[in-house]
């Protein structure tokens, strides 16, 4: 009985210790849910869109965390949702070949996202609970992070000067006026 009650001692403390590990998870505020994504004919980035678009290609329809459609260039699409909590979850886009694949994922859930192509794209909830991995071929390109409209960000191995293109960044240009620059320019540090 000695022998069994040392070794319950022994082995409590490691099941109350893991019962208090918990997992990396980050606080967002809630993001817009997407209603429509545009993926161009041209092959530019997505366009999300706050409210659903006439005449849709097709329509989909997220009814639990982790499920993914993929969307190919040129296609119009209205998003659905059953039983999802829209407050917690945002969709996650990863650029293929001709297309996006959509993801609908929790805000704070860590992401794992991995590059091997130039110019390939990703949206996500937020740069702090993102992981990145790199593919050596593309070890010195630049990793670049724009804010969106919706809150969530886009992130992108290689710059726009590199060709890569850039939505997010368009918007973000449209909405820097000349007071914006001005700010900007005063609070360089000299």
């Amino acid at each position: 009985m000695k022998t069994f009650s040392k070794i319950i001692l022994a082995v409590l403390p490691l099941f109350m210790l893991n019962s208090c590990v918990q997992p990396r998870t980050h606080d967002f505020e809630s993001v817009p849910q997407t209603q429509s994504v545009v993926l161009p004919a041209d092959g530019d980035l997505p366009i999300a869109g706050l409210d659903a678009v006439e005449k849709p290609t097709t329509t989909i329809t997220f009814s639990r965390v982790g499920e993914s459609y993929e969307v190919s260039t040129g296609e119009k699409v209205n998003i659905s949702y059953e039983g999802i909590d829209e407050d917690n979850t945002y969709l996650m886009y990863e650029s293929v070949d001709d297309g996006y694949v959509l993801t609908l994922s929790y805000l704070n859930e860590p992401v794992d996202i991995e590059f091997d192509r130039m110019c390939q794209t990703y949206v996500v909830a937020s740069p702090e609970a993102t992981t990145i991995s790199i593919s050596e071929t593309l070890q010195y390109e630049q990793i670049i992070w724009t804010p969106r409209f919706d809150g969530t960000w886009e992130v992108r191995v290689g710059t726009v000067n590199r060709g890569c293109r850039s939505p997010a960044l368009k918007h973000l240009n449209k909405l820097r006026g000349r007071q914006y620059n001005k700010r900007i320019k005063a609070s360089r540090i000299k």
